[in-house]
């Protein structure tokens, strides 16, 4: 319906698409609509001809997205719920490399897709005078199946970039930071472990962590704090109890340890349970027992433990830390040297 009068705004508003001339009334502009700035009614083709490339291109966008987003849950979901899940496993049909860099790829995908669809988006899908049938099948075409298997590539392809990136240029951390002993990885730099003997030094306690009970295809440990409060009876007991072990298991017949001389992570628990690295101090207190049980000098265990002193990062951020397990790797390779 176009029209310019007053008495047409009725008709203008009820029309599926109202065309109001520019040179109308400003009832028959606020019925409509849109707008001719031109007052040219000779350009109602052009219009539903714009209308319809509008049209079409929204649909387009739709389909590519709804397409573009199913193609991308297969490299997200297996990510997200595989360990809870082990059958969701089936579903990384694209092979990538691990949950982060399937999420981190699946992320960067979707950034660069954007960016890529705003000139689209501006200039519009090219509207051929063809029938419905045809021009569903084009579209279903270029943009659903296009969708279906840009994600499948893309995704793919940035996950590989990632990888090999981070394994040029980041290998040690890329792969866990893992720390090896006699060829095989005997666990990571970034997680503590339990469980050594009094031959060895001793990580932080580590009272907070539980065991999973969902999933029955792995033994997993989960990680936490003890949430107990500085006051509660319970915490205050264990942390007594600890001092008084680490003081009998780290007294020796010529050294003595004082309760005084134990340090804070030596009976509290990190955050996570998960803590590798203790404070110089505690590790200078384990120098004595770890020397006597093993047959070494103090200075030989002292001076393996000073080598393995890491400084505050940048400086200024943290505390100086000893990472246990590297610590008691390089007690192990002394033991078989000697």
């Amino acid at each position: 319906m176009t029209g310019d009068g007053t008495n047409d705004a009725p008709a203008l508003a009820q029309a599926d698409v109202g065309v109001a001339m520019n040179t109308g009334t400003s009832a028959a502009k606020e019925a409509g609509n849109m707008v001719d700035l031109d007052s040219d009614p000779t350009k109602l083709i052009e219009i539903v001809e714009i209308g319809r490339q509008l049209l079409i291109t929204r649909g387009a966008l739709t389909t590519f997205s709804i397409a573009n987003d199913v193609a991308k849950y297969f490299a997200i979901i297996p990510a997200l719920f595989a360990a809870v899940h082990p059958g969701l496993d089936e579903l990384n049909i694209m092979g990538l490399s691990s949950p982060d860099s399937a999420i981190l790829s699946a992320v960067v995908f979707n950034a660069l897709i954007i960016i890529a669809l705003v000139p689209l988006s501006l200039k519009g899908v090219r509207y051929r005078p063809v029938s419905a049938d045809r021009m569903l099948r084009r579209n279903l075409t270029i943009y659903g199946l296009g969708g279906l298997i840009a994600p499948f590539i893309g995704i793919k392809l940035i996950d590989l970039l990632i990888s090999r990136v981070a394994q040029a240029l980041f290998h040690d951390k890329a792969n866990g930071s893992e720390i090896r002993a006699d060829g095989k990885v005997v666990g990571s730099s970034l997680i503590g472990q339990q469980g050594y003997s009094l031959d060895y030094f001793q990580p932080r306690p580590a009272n907070g962590l539980g065991e999973n009970s969902v999933n029955t295809r792995y033994k997993l440990i989960l990680s936490g704090a003890t949430n107990l409060s500085a006051d509660n009876e319970e915490l205050v007991k264990s942390v007594e109890e600890a001092r008084a072990k680490v003081v009998k298991d780290n007294s020796t017949a010529g050294h003595e340890v004082k309760p005084s001389q134990v340090p804070a992570d030596a009976v509290t628990s990190s955050g996570s349970g998960l803590d590798p690295d203790i404070s110089p101090a505690y590790a200078d207190l384990q120098v004595h027992r770890v020397a006597e049980r093993n047959g070494l000098t103090v200075d030989r265990v002292q001076t393996l433990v000073d080598d393995h002193v890491e400084g505050r990062a940048l400086g200024f951020i943290g505390e100086p830390r000893v990472d246990v397990l590297e610590l008691n790797v390089a007690l192990r390779e002394l033991l078989a040297k000697s």
